[in-house]
């Protein structure tokens, strides 16, 4: 059962659909009538089967049962797709296409149109979808996960050091025209919206292979002096999969991860980059358990970094005023230390490499900074106390001595 939209609705729908496929709504009309009778060289008849689609475009008339077998077949859609105005998907059976074999579960579908000479399945159709695409649309994660399984389509890569994870298609493709290949390196949300699918379905194991909390900003750095921006990979719909997700994997991007900085066997701590995104959507969904489950390991989090850094940084200033400044201040060997603390220009991460001085460990951590207002007051308080935190981060030599 499906709900079908108003004749407005309809309208806008039918004439989008229209125009991706024809130049105009005359030349739909056009084929129309050489589907209807053979015969569309009569322009009295053309013009007035393009009024009568003017009026149905502009919601002043209906569409007729009699239309609906030539507009299906002209525009490659079902009965469905058009009335509910795009909500509810049914696949063709007339004819194999990115659309219903990506609607389909029959897994001999799958391999027919994966294994095509006219490579169809790596092409957008007409309305500018893949057949990866529309398998996203669908939420076919059995069919995705056949892609992954068969090494189709690759989320990460085992080579260090790529920026994109090494995410890849080798779904067949004509020689010299890489389009699905080249997506994975231009749509930067791709990713995360088959993430999202492994979320949906609760695939843990999934999830863990493909580094689901990680982002390609992350990949690759060769040095703790680093800006990590990260706007450009925000998917809200991710996100507010996460926030919904089953317990398991809900707690899953909330443990804290590590990275390796390139070429070295350093470690990067780290939490999931938008888990103060993730705060203000459970706050959004009313869901205060989670939030405050959020809020209590960001706060802890940046508790351990705060501790950790004032320590190594009051060990590096005391070698320093040892070492090399026996005859200056604490103060002056505390100013020295500063250039080795850095944060980045985002105010999402945070380093310390004192790197003449032996034995003083480098250290490198996210921060979190919780963005969002809340109306109640415990969660408010927790907010705030893990906010503070963070500002002492931001400024560790002001808090290395105690004051009374």
């Amino acid at each position: 059962m499906f709900a079908k939209k108003s004749n407005d609705e309809i309208g806008l729908h039918l004439k989008s659909l229209i125009l991706r496929k024809f130049p105009s709504v005359r030349q739909f009309c056009v084929a129309y009538l050489e589907i209807d009778n053979g015969d569309s060289t009569d322009q009295t008849i053309v013009r007035n089967l393009s009024n009568r689609f003017s009026q149905i475009i502009n919601g002043k008339k209906a569409i007729q049962t009699y239309d609906l077998p030539i507009i299906t077949e002209l525009l490659g859609i079902s009965c469905e797709d058009l009335l509910s105005c795009g909500e509810t998907k049914v696949a063709l059976n007339n004819r194999k296409t990115n659309y219903n074999v990506a609607y389909s579960d029959n897994e001999s579908d799958w391999v027919d149109i994966l294994n095509r000479e006219d490579c169809i399945a790596a092409y957008s159709d007409e309305f500018g979808k893949t057949v990866l695409d529309y398998a996203i649309e669908f939420k076919n994660y059995r069919f995705i996960k056949y892609l992954i399984d068969n090494n189709y389509i690759t989320l990460i890569s085992d080579r260090p050091g790529w920026n994109d994870f090494g995410a890849e298609s080798k779904i067949k493709e004509r020689p010299y025209d890489y389009r699905l290949h080249d997506e994975f390196y231009t749509n930067k949300l791709l990713r995360t919206k088959i993430l999202s699918l492994a979320i949906a379905n609760n695939d843990i194991e999934s999830l863990e292979k493909f580094k689901a909390r990680e982002l390609p900003p992350q990949q690759g750095r060769n040095g703790v002096y680093s800006n990590f921006n990260f706007s450009d990979y925000y998917d809200e719909s991710f996100v507010k999969e996460i926030s919904i997700s089953k317990e398991k994997v809900f707690n899953y991007f909330l443990d804290e991860y590590t990275t390796n900085l390139y070429g070295e066997n350093k470690e990067i701590v780290w939490l999931f980059p938008f888990i103060g995104e993730l705060v203000e959507m459970c706050s959004k969904n009313k869901d205060s358990d989670r939030a405050i489950k959020i809020i209590k390991v960001i706060k802890e989090h940046n508790k351990n970094v705060f501790d950790q850094l004032k320590k190594t940084f009051l060990l590096a200033t005391k070698r320093t005023k040892d070492e090399y400044y026996f005859n200056r201040s604490i103060q002056d060997a505390i100013e020295e230390v500063k250039h080795y603390y850095h944060i980045s220009e985002y105010k999402n991460f945070v380093s310390f490499n004192p790197y003449y001085l032996k034995d003083v460990p480098m250290l490198a951590f996210s921060i979190n900074r919780i963005n969002c207002v809340s109306k109640n007051p415990d969660i408010q308080s927790l907010i705030n106390e893990s906010n503070e935190i963070f500002e002492k981060i931001l400024n560790i030599p002001n808090h290395l001595i105690k004051t009374s």
